[in-house]
């Protein structure tokens, strides 16, 4: 979301206050409290009050990503330090974790990978095909929803064509119109589905949208 991040003014923090501690230190633990302790209080707060709450974070994780990766953000500060961007990015590549469950548990590793928007994925571009009993809900929401489709179509995002997709039965109601759009190339507007991540989607719909 351009607007939100075009919006801010970043000119109003006090150089007093510091830069985050580094990704070295005992804040290395991939959950939204440590994340938001190194990063987001120190760097995002004073603008993006949204920022507080897991829920405000992960309706713009696309967003967040891509303007600290093209050093959008932080605004009229230095960029992150490499330390610190990449404790965010692993975080977010981890799909995000609220709470954390160990390196990598419970998490399934994020198939997208264009270099902005979706993340890499984890032993290359050439990620497998998942089987069809993989295809969850869950699943395509940490795989697609959230990297490329929550950043408009979410509270957060302003709801965006008056549709949300935060939750399954949101998701269910506007199926079929997803269904076209992703397979015409119209959806997402400000990022692209991988190949994969194009075919992960419309399969779970073929499938009936196994929960």
């Amino acid at each position: 979301m351009s607007w939100l991040w075009l919006a801010c003014d970043y000119s109003t923090v006090k150089s007093s206050q510091g830069g985050a501690p580094s990704a070295s230190n005992g804040l290395s633990t991939l959950d939204f409290q440590s994340v938001k302790q190194q990063i987001f209080i120190p760097y995002c707060l004073s603008c993006h009050s949204s920022f507080q709450t897991y829920a405000g974070v992960k309706a713009q994780l696309a967003a967040i990503r891509d303007a600290v990766a093209t050093s959008r953000m932080p605004k009229n500060q230095a960029p992150l330090s490499a330390a610190d961007r990449d404790f965010l990015f692993n975080w977010i590549d981890a799909g995000a974790p609220e709470v954390s469950t160990g390196a990598g548990a419970g998490t399934p590793p994020v198939v997208g990978g264009d270099g902005g928007n979706n993340p890499q994925p984890p032993g290359g571009n050439n990620p497998s095909k998942p089987a069809d009993s993989d295809l969850t809900y869950q699943f395509v929401k940490i795989q697609v929803l959230d990297m490329a489709c929550l950043t408009c179509h979410s509270a957060a995002g302003g709801n965006k064509g008056r549709v949300n997709l935060e939750t399954y039965f949101n998701v269910q109601q506007n199926a079929e119109e997803i269904y076209e759009t992703v397979s015409r190339d119209e959806m997402p507007l400000r990022t692209k589905l991988t190949p994969l991540q194009k075919e992960i989607l419309l399969r779970w719909i073929d499938l009936g949208m196994p929960q």
